[in-house]
Formats: C-alpha cells, sequence, structure tokens
C-alpha cells in the first residue's frame, strides 16, 4: 500500500483515527441529507426539482463511500442503493420517503452506537414528501 506505516500497529492506529472522524461526522452528514432531502422534496414537482435531487445523490455517495471504506458495511449499501433509486427516472420523494427516513434512522444508530451518545439536532424522520 502506497504510504502505509510500516508499522501494523501504527496503521491500525492512524486508521482508528480515521474511522472515529467519520463517526463524529455522521451527524453532520444526516443534516446535509435531511437538508438535501428537504429541498428535494419541496421541488420536486417544478423545473427547479433536478439540482436538489443531484445534491442529494451526490450526498448519499460519498456517505455510502466513506462508510463502506471505514466499516460501515450496512450503512454505505444502504445509501448506495437509495442513491440509485433517486438517480433513476422519475424518481419522486413520495415513493422514497420511507426508505430516506429508514437510512436516516440507521445513520443515527450507526453514530450513537459507535460513540454512546444519541445524536443532538432534528429528528430521524424527513419531512414528509409533498403530494
Amino acid at each position: 500500500m502506497i504510504n502505509a506505516p510500516d508499522n501494523p500497529p501504527d496503521f491500525e492506529r492512524q486508521l482508528a483515527l480515521l474511522r472515529a472522524r467519520f463517526t463524529a461526522g455522521l451527524v453532520a452528514r444526516r443534516d446535509e441529507l435531511v437538508n438535501a432531502w428537504s429541498e428535494w422534496n419541496s421541488l420536486a414537482a417544478s423545473a427547479d426539482g433536478d439540482r436538489p435531487r443531484a445534491v442529494l445523490a451526490i450526498a448519499l455517495h460519498r456517505l455510502a463511500g466513506a462508510a463502506l471504506s471505514y466499516g460501515y458495511e450496512a450503512l454505505g449499501q444502504d445509501a448506495r442503493t437509495l442513491e440509485g433509486r433517486i438517480t433513476a427516472d422519475g424518481a419522486r420523494p413520495e415513493g422514497l420517503a420511507m426508505s430516506f427516513a429508514a437510512l436516516i434512522a440507521d445513520l443515527s444508530d450507526a453514530y450513537s452506537a459507535a460513540s454512546g451518545v444519541p445524536p443532538a439536532g432534528p429528528p430521524a424522520e424527513p419531512p414528509p414528501a409533498a403530494q
């Protein structure tokens, strides 16, 4: 591995630090996703709905990659699956609200399990899908 420390315990320590940094950022990622969802939800029926949908898909893509890299396999796979559903032709918030709420709950649970602290901030439920 390029730039890998020569000492495996040092590598493990550095990996643990990176994982801890990722874990500490889960609340911010959750908030980013909830905000992106809210914007897409409010604009989905308009001509401006594609931009917030793309922002949400990018945030899910980043979460999926990072989660899988730091050992959060289920969270990473769920984010990747939801990203695919959101980027599919004809995707609408009302058809994905339950899947999104489950991902947000899983993200909050992952943070709580790793840190021992319940995340502060918005509720785990996203706003309801626009009708």
